[in-house]
């Protein structure tokens, strides 16, 4: 097996603030990055010998709620382990501090794909929002939401499949369904949805936002929204035009399907979007199947049955010819 830990570090990679191992079972290498609520580091685990993704949460849980919320959200994780999510192996405090030992993902992240700020490829999108909705509709009937869905969170295999990590990592910081970076600033504003900012009530409903943002900034290289800050964020939608929420105004290659059911998750009111991921999985099945004729064939009898004939069956036939060859 090849040593991975022997390949030159990235540019910018260090160590983990000289902790070199954990639980006297995971050794930490090098740092991957940051986000609003962990530094990532490259790990191992020496006791079954595989590499390990290890995120050292920035809060210092030395009280007894966060402790509390820290390991419910990690069990919520490990509970709500479908094809579509990273895969949670341990969660532990040392010296106060949490951290969660996930699979390690040599995907790509979505966020460096969005650099490009140019439209993606639509089978890439489709297959994007297909696996989005597939974990969304699973966590949802499980009875969680994940309110941090953001393109940092997410992971483009080499089948374009998606995998979706840090759920309900939020809770750990809020109650209010508000992920505050270190600065008490909202992370990422675009992807919130509007009733996070105001700390109201959520749902599966603010996901359902949150997953419409992204499919817009897919397949047109831009955000629905410009804000930095919350308030921002408010002065802009007030002033929003229903056609501004259309990703086919920008490209206009994008599918019906998708033009309207982005406009629907981008809906200010919560009751106006697709309530949960079983509902979007429903819109986009029912987009792709076949369209049907009803041909009934001469009955006789009562009971003679009505056959369904697909409409692509009929494409570029010439009506009455029906032993000449199709004509493109």
């Amino acid at each position: 097996m090849k040593n991975w830990f022997n390949k030159p570090k990235k540019s910018g990679a260090h160590t983990a603030n000289k902790v070199t191992q954990l639980q006297n079972r995971y050794t930490i290498r090098a740092s991957a990055g940051s986000g609003a609520a962990a530094s990532v580091f490259w790990g191992f685990d020496t006791q079954e010998q595989h590499r390990v993704a290890v995120k050292k949460l920035f809060i210092n849980p030395c009280d007894a709620p966060y402790e509390y919320r820290f390991r419910s959200v990690c069990s919520a994780m490990k509970a709500c382990a479908n094809p579509y999510s990273e895969q949670i192996y341990d969660f532990f405090l040392a010296d106060g501090v949490p951290y969660i030992i996930s699979q390690w993902l040599d995907d790509t992240q979505l966020s460096r794909l969005f650099t490009e700020k140019r439209p993606m490829r639509m089978a890439v999108i489709q297959e994007l929002s297909h696996s989005v909705a597939e974990y969304l509709a699973d966590i949802h009937a499980k009875g969680f939401t994940h309110l941090n869905l953001n393109p940092r969170n997410i992971f483009l295999n080499h089948t374009s499949a998606a995998t979706v990590t840090d759920l309900g990592v939020t809770y750990i910081f809020s109650d209010s369904g508000l992920l505050l970076d270190r600065h008490g600033h909202a992370a990422k504003p675009v992807y919130f949805a509007p009733e996070q900012y105001r700390q109201a009530p959520v749902s599966g409903a603010s996901d359902i936002f949150s997953y419409g943002a992204i499919l817009f900034q897919a397949l047109t290289g831009q955000m629905p929204y410009h804000a930095k800050t919350p308030q921002e964020f408010f002065d802009e939608m007030a002033h929003i035009l229903p056609k501004d929420i259309h990703p086919r105004n920008l490209n206009p290659q994008t599918p019906e399907y998708l033009d309207a059911l982005i406009a629907r998750c981008l809906a200010q009111n919560p009751a106006e979007r697709p309530q949960n991921g079983a509902e979007l999985l429903a819109i986009l099945h029912d987009a792709h199947k076949p369209a049907s004729v009803t041909v009934r064939l001469g009955a006789l009898n009562a009971t003679s049955p009505t056959l369904q004939i697909p409409l692509k069956f009929y494409k570029h036939q010439a009506p009455g010819n029906h032993n000449k060859k199709s004509i493109r």
